[in-house]
């Protein structure tokens, strides 16, 4: 603010009342700043320590250049998203074939809004609606849509003034996605043995 200090947020949600309150109190902007620094030298760390070869070169630089300033929330966000956390957290197998395996990975770094027993079919939901897209399938993707409305969009309100029923489809899909996509990056640089594991797995 003007007088020299900003304000942070602290949130808490009560789960025996269903009420969720912030509070905001001030920070003094050098303090702020300071916090910036400290954060932004310890992710630089994380990635310093990830390249070790070449080869973790290349995949850094590949991977900041398929997220970077992408705001779509669309098929193709999907299709590239997808492609992204497969390459992250799947091995294939000696004949290519990944069955099962991102039903039985991805659920693990979804997001909490996704109740556990669902995850699973979130997963193969959207492992055949990546599929279907890339091959142009539009009748099947269509399905696809309508099976995860049906599936976790049953209590959205749609503003069809703003957007299509599809369009808002796509985009619960991509937020729940990228929230995925995130956490995996997370482990790759902070846990490399960990998500190693879970390629493995």
């Amino acid at each position: 603010t003007f007088q020299g200090s900003v304000y942070a947020t602290e949130s808490k949600i009560d789960l025996a009342t269903h009420t969720f309150a912030v509070r905001a109190y001030p920070i003094s902007i050098p303090d702020y700043t300071a916090g910036g620094i400290k954060s932004l030298e310890y992710i630089g760390s994380l990635i310093d320590n990830f390249l070790v070869t070449d080869k973790d070169f290349w995949l850094f630089d590949y991977i900041v250049n398929a997220v970077f300033n992408d705001e779509s929330h669309d098929a193709y966000h999907i299709f590239k998203v997808m492609s992204l956390i497969e390459m992250l957290i799947i091995t294939p197998k000696g004949n290519g074939k990944t069955v099962g395996e991102l039903e039985r990975k991805l659920p693990q770094f979804l997001p909490d809004r996704i109740p556990v027993e669902e995850r699973a079919l979130f997963s193969e939901i959207v492992r055949k609606l990546r599929n279907k897209i890339g091959h142009g399938d539009f009748e099947a993707v269509q399905q696809l849509l309508d099976q995860y409305r049906n599936s976790f969009m049953q209590n959205f309100w749609y503003d069809e003034f703003e957007y299509s029923i599809e369009n808002w489809t796509y985009g619960n899909i991509c937020i729940n996605l990228d929230s995925a996509l995130n956490e995996i990056l997370w482990l790759m640089l902070s846990d490399r043995a960990q998500l190693a594991s879970v390629q493995m797995s």
